[in-house]
Parts: C-alpha cells; sequence; structure tokens
C-alpha cells in the first residue's frame, strides 16, 4: 500500500497476477525475518489465507489531530468530523436522525446479543452439572462468552457514522469502515485522529463494498452488524451484506431510491429488487419497505439463512431497515409463505391481497404448497381491472418488544444523547401502535375524494371502525392512513353512510357515483366514544428547516481551474490523435464491398 498509517492497516491482496504474488514475498521477507523466501512457498501460504491482510505499517505518516486552515467542522453526538470543500466527501445533516437511530438499535441489540450468549454459557453449565452428577463424561471446552460486537460499515464516506459508534457505543470492539474513494478512506482515518479513536478500534479501508462483504462471509470472518447505507439503492450490495453477517447478527440496509421503489420506474424496480411497485398507490412508501424486504429475504435464503426484522422505517427520502439474520434451513422453507401480491384497482381505492405460499400441519414441520387464487380478475366494487404488484414481504414489519424496549431506553436517556429524540419517540411510537398482521392501508382522504364526500374526521372513522369490532391504526409512513383487518365491503358502507348524513351530489357516471348509489349493508357508527390515547407525543413532526432533502453526490476533490484546462487539452490531444489515427487505418485498409 502506497499509504501507511500509525497501526494496523489493510491490504487487499489480489491473487491473479504473479506480480502481486512476488510483491507480498517481498513483504513478507523482511518483516519476519524469513530471508531468502521462496516465491513458491509465500504462494501456497497466501492462496490459503483470507483476501484481507493485516500487516504491521509504518507510523511514520501520522493523520493530523487537528483540522486545517478553513475546514468546515460539524458536530453530531460524540463526534466531530470536518471537510475541506463540500464536493470532496458526502456528509448530509439529514441522515442525522438515520445514525440516531442506528445507534439506538445497535445499543438495543447488544443487550439482545449478550443477554443470549449468557443465557448459551449458563445452559451448557447446567448441563455440565447435570452430567457430572450422573457420573458421565463431561465435554471440555471455553464456554460462550460475550467480548463486544464488531461492525462493518461498507459505504463509509466521512467516517461520522463508524466515529460515531466507537464513540457511543461501549461494547463496541473494532469497526471496519470501508469506502471506494480513496479522498474518503483519507478522510476517515483524519477523523478517527482528530476525534482520538485509535486505529485497532477503526480500521479504514479503502475498497469495493461488495468485494470487501464477501471476502468475510467465511465464519470466522464475519461481523455482528454489517451497515449499508449507499448513495441509491442498496441492491448490489445485499447479496454480499446477507454473507458478512454474523448467524443472529444484525443488518442495517438503507436505499434512498424511493422514486423506483415507489413505483415510478416499475422496469428498475422488478430488475433491482425483483418486485414490482405500484405507481401512485397510497401505501408506496410501506410497500417500498416490503419490497425491500422480500429482497433482502430472497438474497438470505439462498444461503440457508432468514431474516428477523426489527422494525423498518420509511423517513424523509429513504427507507431503513434493521433485520436479525439467522441459519435455519427449516426456517427456509417458510420463505415464501411469508410472500404476497396485491391486486390494485386502477379505479377506486379497493386493494386485496393474494399470498404466494401456505403452509399447513405442524407448525414445526408444516407442509407447503402454493396458494389458490383468493381474487377475480374484475373489482368487486366498481367493476375495473386490477394492477398486479409483488411480490412483496407481507410478515409483520417490526418486533414489537424491540420497539418497546428502544422507547423504554429513549425515555429514560438524557436529552442530549440524542439531537433527534424527540422525533425518535414519536416514530417508534407510531410503530408500536401499528397492527403487524395488516399489511398496506387505505388513506382516509383518497376514499373521501374518490366518493366526492366531505372530509370525515379521523376521530369519527376510528369510531366507526372500533363500533363495528374492527382493530383499527395508522400508519408512521401517513397520518391519514387506516390499517385496519375490516374487510373492504365495510370501508365503502361506511362512506356510503357518512354521505348519507352529509349527501352529495352523485354523478353516477363517474366511480364515486357508482359507489355511493349502492345502499349501505352495514351503517356506520360514528359517534362511539373512544378512550383518549396513553401515550400523548407529537407522532408526525414537520421538517425542520426548508429544503429538507437529499443532497448532491459527492464528486471528489475540487480541481484548480489550472489542473482543469492541463485536463482539458489532453483530453483534446488525445481525441485529435485518435482521429488522426483512425483516418490512417482507413486509408490503408479501405472497407471491401
Amino acid at each position: 500500500s502506497d499509504e501507511t498509517q500509525s497501526t494496523w492497516g489493510i491490504v487487499n491482496v489480489r491473487l491473479c497476477r504473479h506480480q502481486a504474488l512476488e510483491n507480498t514475498a517481498s513483504v513478507f521477507r523482511p518483516r519476519f525475518g524469513l530471508g531468502a523466501i521462496s516465491f513458491k512457498f509465500v504462494s501456497s501460504i497466501v492462496r490459503k489465507l483470507p483476501y484481507r491482510l493485516a500487516v504491521r505499517m509504518s507510523s511514520s505518516d501520522t493523520p493530523a489531530a487537528t483540522p486545517p486552515p478553513g475546514a468546515a467542522v460539524i458536530q453530531e453526538g460524540q463526534a466531530k468530523v470536518y471537510y475541506k470543500n463540500e464536493n470532496e466527501v458526502f456528509y448530509n445533516p439529514v441522515q442525522q436522525f438515520n445514525r440516531d437511530l442506528s445507534i439506538l438499535t445497535i445499543k438495543m441489540f447488544t443487550e439482545i446479543r449478550k443477554a443470549e450468549i449468557e443465557e448459551k454459557a449458563a445452559k451448557k453449565i447446567a448441563n455440565r452439572q447435570a452430567l457430572a452428577a450422573e457420573n458421565k463424561p463431561v465435554p471440555s471446552g471455553p464456554l460462550p462468552q460475550f467480548d463486544g460486537i464488531t461492525i462493518l460499515e461498507a459505504l463509509a464516506a466521512t467516517g461520522l457514522r463508524s466515529i460515531r459508534y466507537c464513540k457511543e457505543l461501549p461494547d463496541v470492539k473494532r469497526v471496519l469502515a470501508n469506502d471506494y474513494d480513496e479522498a474518503a478512506v483519507s478522510s476517515i482515518r483524519s477523523n478517527a485522529a482528530y476525534n482520538g479513536v485509535s486505529h485497532e478500534k477503526l480500521v479504514a479501508n479503502q475498497g469495493e463494498a461488495a468485494a470487501v462483504m464477501y471476502a468475510h462471509k467465511a465464519p470466522e470472518l464475519q461481523y455482528d452488524v454489517v451497515d449499508i447505507d449507499p448513495y441509491g439503492s442498496a441492491s448490489p450490495f445485499i447479496d454480499s451484506a446477507v454473507q458478512a453477517v454474523r448467524n443472529g447478527g444484525l443488518l442495517c440496509v438503507t436505499c434512498t431510491d424511493m422514486a423506483v421503489l415507489c413505483g415510478n420506474h416499475m422496469d428498475a424496480c422488478f430488475s433491482k429488487y425483483g418486485s414490482v411497485a405500484i405507481k401512485n398507490s397510497k401505501y408506496c412508501h410501506e410497500l417500498a419497505l416490503r419490497i425491500l424486504m422480500h429482497a433482502v429475504s430472497t438474497s438470505a435464503s439462498r444461503y440457508r439463512r432468514y431474516i428477523e426484522p426489527l422494525y423498518c422505517v420509511s423517513v424523509d427520502f429513504y427507507v431503513r431497515c434493521f433485520v436479525r439474520v439467522h441459519d435455519s434451513a427449516a426456517e427456509v422453507k417458510k420463505a415464501g409463505t411469508k410472500l404476497s401480491y396485491v391486486h390494485q384497482c386502477v379505479a377506486c381505492d379497493t386493494f386485496h391481497l393474494q399470498p404466494l405460499m401456505k403452509a399447513t400441519g405442524d407448525p414445526k414441520n408444516p407442509k407447503i404448497t402454493g396458494a389458490s387464487a383468493e381474487v377475480d380478475s374484475k373489482c368487486d366494487v366498481c367493476g375495473r381491472a386490477y394492477q398486479i404488484g409483488g411480490p412483496f414481504w407481507s410478515d409483520p414489519l417490526h418486533n414489537v418488544d424491540f420497539t418497546q424496549k428502544a422507547l423504554t431506553y429513549l425515555n429514560a436517556c438524557p436529552d442530549e444523547e440524542f439531537q433527534t429524540k424527540k422525533r425518535l419517540i414519536g416514530v417508534l411510537t407510531t410503530i408500536s401502535e401499528e397492527l403487524p398482521d395488516r399489511p398496506l392501508f387505505y388513506q382516509l382522504s383518497s376514499l373521501c375524494s374518490t366518493t366526492k364526500t366531505t372530509s370525515i374526521p379521523l376521530k369519527q372513522a376510528r369510531s366507526a371502525f372500533h363500533a363495528a369490532g374492527y382493530r383499527l391504526s395508522h400508519s408512521h409512513t401517513d397520518p391519514q392512513a387506516l390499517k385496519t383487518d375490516a374487510p373492504t365491503s365495510f370501508i365503502w358502507d361506511m362512506m356510503r353512510s357518512w354521505a348519507q348524513l352529509h349527501p352529495v351530489k352523485a354523478n353516477p357516471a363517474t366511480i364515486g357515483g357508482r359507489i355511493l348509489a349502492t345502499p349501505p349493508s352495514v351503517v356506520a357508527n360514528f359517534d362511539l366514544e373512544l378512550p383518549e390515547p396513553a401515550v400523548r407525543v407529537a407522532r408526525y413532526l414537520p421538517n425542520p428547516e426548508p429544503n429538507w432533502g437529499p443532497k448532491a453526490r459527492a464528486t471528489g476533490k475540487k480541481r484548480s481551474a489550472e489542473e482543469a484546462n492541463v485536463a482539458a487539452n489532453e483530453n483534446a490531444e488525445k481525441q485529435v490523435k485518435t482521429a488522426a489515427e483512425t483516418e490512417m487505418e482507413i486509408s490503408t485498409n479501405p472497407v471491401k464491398e
């Protein structure tokens, strides 16, 4: 490696060329006192090693611990980072909520991981004691012991997230902060030194993200937490990420290509995630989460692994999912039962879910069969055609117990620990109240728009559902969401009942007029008194400032005007030379008729 750092660096050894092995031999000779070590001997050793070798580096070029003059310094949590110009390395303050949520989630996951390991050790001790009491041979060997967690951030940019992991997570043993851009890796090393984080704890690595994760798919090299937060789609990294995470570990995935996941580009959505999104659907952001979960689950299933979502959120301009990855061939058999298609009417709001597979028989060893069709070819409300979307993850997106654990910690921690604490509480509170077994939802304002009725106050709509004996919740993706186990027929009967109380001029030629022309089979009760919510928090907070959204992609170091002119002249000379060579080739080799 041309660059050196103060302690341990990473050398990516490529075993595809003779020269790479010879260079490795030249490194090993002086460092280990092996004298004239043979190329053949080094080749035999290196081919048996993983592609990543930890090599003792020189301490002559230690990164500066103070920012250079004119650099912008940003503080977030307990970390401070600096960069020379905005285009050098990507940083977006909007993602602070993302990073705060990640730290909170990893803290809760670490507690669970620690308890699981201690429980395994206690079981082994009890088993050994039982065998000793019966005078049977007692197995030897070390007991499971929790010694901290390791984290791999595949796309680290400035290294802010990795530095916060090192400083704010007490049980972190090591963080590998990887980025493909040389400027980003240099920024990670400088910012680590600026924050007093040792290179043994935070290792900066330059490499292609997927290749680095593939290099860690062996069980002894896997990480407890793998975090992928790209600029755009995470689809190129999902397959490698599910292999780099340890059994029972945590996988954190972010996608910012919401135009694709929400159906504006169906072809791109299918090619990236293996699913079709419904354009202009009111539940598009929840469907985006479920499409991403389908992609992660499908990738994990190829390696006899299954996923357990802790919670998945759609905020601002991105989706963020936290899932545990487990090894179990038996659970992988059930993967198809957790997927469904959606049949969305092209004219009204009616939709129906079609499971992909079903499980019957013994729950421990079920029989998996294909599901029979449950939907007609035409909408049963307005008679128009259906549009098909999916397949997508139709199992729960959130673990209620884990969400409550995170909320308990948030309510007890000081306000200074998370700058976005108020929003974290609001989002997680809404998630904890969502119906876990009801995928997708109706939107109240859209129902009123379809039928051209006056708006129904949300409190009275809730009364109608509860009076009829149905469950109802909101969604963290939409404050107007009606997530319910009520059948579609009741939802439209509620709209007909409201239209009778608040008459409108219905045009029978429109879809809404046809729906209201049918009398309700069940008259909705809008006057039921409901108790006040047990928890009164702000669930849907406004953006903190204007233009709150994504930023432009980092373009690397800015070139000076002189450097730009030199590059332009060299490019022009190259084009002239290429044109002259092409003309010479045509003149010497005329095209045959």
